[in-house]
Protein backbone atom coordinates (compact mmCIF):
# COMPACT_ATOMS: atom_id res chain seq x y z
CA UNK A 1 0.00 0.00 0.00
CA UNK A 2 1.22 3.43 -1.00
CA UNK A 3 1.06 5.97 1.90
CA UNK A 4 1.74 9.22 2.64
CA UNK A 5 3.11 10.99 6.14
CA UNK A 6 0.33 13.18 7.99
CA UNK A 7 2.40 15.99 9.22
CA UNK A 8 0.34 17.46 11.92
CA UNK A 9 0.07 13.13 13.14
CA UNK A 10 2.93 11.85 12.00
CA UNK A 11 0.97 9.08 10.57
CA UNK A 12 0.93 7.42 7.43
CA UNK A 13 -2.19 7.69 5.47
CA UNK A 14 -2.57 5.59 2.80
CA UNK A 15 -3.43 6.32 -0.82
CA UNK A 16 -7.14 6.60 -1.85
CA UNK A 17 -8.17 3.50 -3.95
CA UNK A 18 -8.03 4.34 -7.24
CA UNK A 19 -11.37 3.26 -8.13
CA UNK A 20 -12.67 5.26 -5.25
CA UNK A 21 -11.04 8.68 -6.77
CA UNK A 22 -12.21 7.35 -10.44
CA UNK A 23 -15.60 6.88 -9.72
CA UNK A 24 -15.71 10.61 -7.51
CA UNK A 25 -14.08 11.92 -10.54
CA UNK A 26 -16.82 10.32 -13.25
CA UNK A 27 -19.39 11.45 -10.61
CA UNK A 28 -18.41 15.28 -10.95
CA UNK A 29 -18.20 14.91 -14.72
CA UNK A 30 -21.39 13.32 -15.17
CA UNK A 31 -22.93 16.53 -13.22
CA UNK A 32 -20.88 18.95 -15.04
CA UNK A 33 -21.95 17.30 -18.29
CA UNK A 34 -25.53 17.18 -17.67
CA UNK A 35 -25.18 13.10 -17.83
CA UNK A 36 -26.81 10.30 -15.55
CA UNK A 37 -26.56 7.21 -14.88
CA UNK A 38 -30.21 6.72 -17.08
CA UNK A 39 -27.97 8.27 -20.06
CA UNK A 40 -25.88 6.36 -22.66
CA UNK A 41 -23.03 6.02 -20.69
CA UNK A 42 -21.34 3.77 -22.87
CA UNK A 43 -21.64 6.09 -25.90
CA UNK A 44 -17.82 7.28 -26.49
CA UNK A 45 -18.92 11.24 -28.09
CA UNK A 46 -20.42 11.93 -24.48
CA UNK A 47 -17.49 13.87 -23.42
CA UNK A 48 -16.50 11.14 -20.06
CA UNK A 49 -12.95 10.09 -20.54
CA UNK A 50 -12.36 6.20 -20.49
CA UNK A 51 -11.53 5.74 -16.80
CA UNK A 52 -14.86 8.16 -16.11
CA UNK A 53 -17.08 6.03 -18.29
CA UNK A 54 -16.22 2.56 -17.21
CA UNK A 55 -16.32 4.37 -13.18
CA UNK A 56 -19.94 5.56 -13.57
CA UNK A 57 -20.80 2.06 -15.68
CA UNK A 58 -19.31 0.03 -12.86
CA UNK A 59 -20.68 2.50 -9.75
CA UNK A 60 -24.03 1.22 -10.51
CA UNK A 61 -23.05 -2.26 -9.33
CA UNK A 62 -20.11 -1.55 -6.33
CA UNK A 63 -22.17 -0.20 -3.52
CA UNK A 64 -18.60 1.91 -2.69
CA UNK A 65 -17.96 3.50 -5.88
CA UNK A 66 -21.43 4.39 -5.85
CA UNK A 67 -21.15 6.14 -3.08
CA UNK A 68 -18.08 7.91 -3.90
CA UNK A 69 -19.57 8.60 -7.50
CA UNK A 70 -22.65 10.13 -5.88
CA UNK A 71 -20.77 12.41 -3.74
CA UNK A 72 -18.72 14.08 -6.82
CA UNK A 73 -22.19 14.04 -9.08
CA UNK A 74 -23.45 16.24 -5.74
CA UNK A 75 -20.26 18.59 -5.44
CA UNK A 76 -19.83 17.17 -2.29
CA UNK A 77 -16.11 17.45 -1.05
CA UNK A 78 -13.65 14.74 -1.96
CA UNK A 79 -13.54 12.23 0.92
CA UNK A 80 -10.72 12.25 3.65
CA UNK A 81 -9.09 9.49 5.32
CA UNK A 82 -9.77 9.22 9.13
CA UNK A 83 -9.13 7.40 12.10
CA UNK A 84 -11.62 6.74 14.86
CA UNK A 85 -13.13 4.09 17.39
CA UNK A 86 -15.67 1.81 17.10
CA UNK A 87 -17.22 -0.84 18.98
CA UNK A 88 -17.09 -4.22 18.22
CA UNK A 89 -14.68 -6.16 14.97
CA UNK A 90 -15.24 -5.14 11.54
CA UNK A 91 -18.67 -5.94 9.82
CA UNK A 92 -17.30 -8.86 7.23
CA UNK A 93 -20.74 -8.80 4.63
CA UNK A 94 -22.48 -6.34 2.28
CA UNK A 95 -18.84 -4.37 1.65
CA UNK A 96 -17.75 -3.73 5.66
CA UNK A 97 -21.35 -1.86 6.06
CA UNK A 98 -22.88 -1.53 9.17
CA UNK A 99 -26.49 -2.85 10.39
CA UNK A 100 -28.61 -0.16 11.25
CA UNK A 101 -30.92 -2.11 13.46
CA UNK A 102 -33.89 0.52 14.50
CA UNK A 103 -34.34 0.86 10.60
CA UNK A 104 -33.51 -2.49 9.33
CA UNK A 105 -31.41 -1.95 6.53
CA UNK A 106 -27.44 -1.37 6.17
CA UNK A 107 -25.63 1.67 6.45
CA UNK A 108 -23.76 3.36 3.66
CA UNK A 109 -20.25 2.14 5.68
CA UNK A 110 -18.69 1.56 8.80
CA UNK A 111 -20.03 3.14 11.76
CA UNK A 112 -17.78 4.75 14.18
CA UNK A 113 -18.56 5.72 17.51
CA UNK A 114 -15.55 8.88 17.35
CA UNK A 115 -13.98 10.00 14.79
CA UNK A 116 -10.63 12.11 15.48
CA UNK A 117 -10.70 15.88 14.49
CA UNK A 118 -14.71 15.68 13.82
CA UNK A 119 -17.01 16.78 16.36
CA UNK A 120 -19.26 13.99 17.69
CA UNK A 121 -23.50 14.88 17.73
CA UNK A 122 -25.47 11.63 18.22
CA UNK A 123 -29.16 12.04 18.41
CA UNK A 124 -32.11 9.79 19.66
CA UNK A 125 -32.45 6.29 20.78
CA UNK A 126 -30.12 4.42 22.28
CA UNK A 127 -26.80 3.85 19.95
CA UNK A 128 -24.63 1.83 21.10
CA UNK A 129 -22.75 3.23 24.18
CA UNK A 130 -25.18 6.00 24.26
CA UNK A 131 -28.05 6.09 27.01
CA UNK A 132 -31.29 5.77 26.26
CA UNK A 133 -32.77 8.97 24.82
CA UNK A 134 -36.32 7.97 24.08
CA UNK A 135 -37.62 11.98 25.30
CA UNK A 136 -35.38 12.77 21.71
CA UNK A 137 -32.83 14.47 23.68
CA UNK A 138 -29.09 15.06 22.06
CA UNK A 139 -26.11 14.10 23.62
CA UNK A 140 -23.01 15.92 22.58
CA UNK A 141 -19.91 14.85 23.34
CA UNK A 142 -16.57 15.38 22.59
CA UNK A 143 -12.64 14.96 22.64
CA UNK A 144 -12.95 12.06 25.34
CA UNK A 145 -15.74 12.66 26.40
CA UNK A 146 -17.74 9.79 24.43
CA UNK A 147 -15.63 7.33 26.32
CA UNK A 148 -18.09 7.82 30.08
CA UNK A 149 -20.79 6.48 28.09
CA UNK A 150 -19.47 3.16 27.33
CA UNK A 151 -20.00 0.11 29.19
CA UNK A 152 -17.20 -1.85 30.77
CA UNK A 153 -18.11 -4.64 28.03
CA UNK A 154 -18.34 -2.21 25.25
CA UNK A 155 -15.08 -0.60 26.39
CA UNK A 156 -13.39 -3.94 25.84
CA UNK A 157 -14.90 -4.43 22.57
CA UNK A 158 -12.88 -0.95 20.78
CA UNK A 159 -10.92 -1.04 17.94
CA UNK A 160 -9.16 1.47 16.22
CA UNK A 161 -10.56 2.11 12.62
CA UNK A 162 -8.94 3.91 9.50
CA UNK A 163 -10.82 5.14 6.20
CA UNK A 164 -12.68 7.27 3.92
CA UNK A 165 -14.80 9.84 5.51
CA UNK A 166 -18.55 10.00 3.58
CA UNK A 167 -20.58 11.48 6.49
CA UNK A 168 -23.13 10.43 9.25
CA UNK A 169 -25.90 8.58 9.77
CA UNK A 170 -29.19 10.03 10.60
CA UNK A 171 -28.52 9.62 14.06
CA UNK A 172 -25.39 10.81 14.22
CA UNK A 173 -22.35 8.49 13.72
CA UNK A 174 -19.46 8.50 11.22
CA UNK A 175 -19.09 6.35 8.02
CA UNK A 176 -16.26 5.49 6.63
CA UNK A 177 -15.61 3.05 3.51
CA UNK A 178 -12.94 0.82 2.97
CA UNK A 179 -12.51 0.59 7.14
CA UNK A 180 -9.57 -1.04 8.38
CA UNK A 181 -8.14 -2.14 11.94
CA UNK A 182 -5.01 0.14 12.76
CA UNK A 183 -2.81 -1.14 15.27
CA UNK A 184 -4.14 0.20 18.51
CA UNK A 185 -6.85 -2.42 19.76
CA UNK A 186 -8.35 -0.39 22.65
CA UNK A 187 -7.97 2.10 25.31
Amino acid sequence: MNAHTNTATQTATPDMPRNYRIAYEAGAACARLGLDLRDDLRDPSNGLTDDERHAAIHAAYNHADWVFFDLGFVGKPMPEYVTGWRVGALPEEIDGRSYDYYEDGYEDGTALISCDGKPNHITGWRVGALPDAIDGRSYDYYEDGWREWLTDSERAQLVRVGGWYIGRTYYGTHLVLGAHVLGEQSI
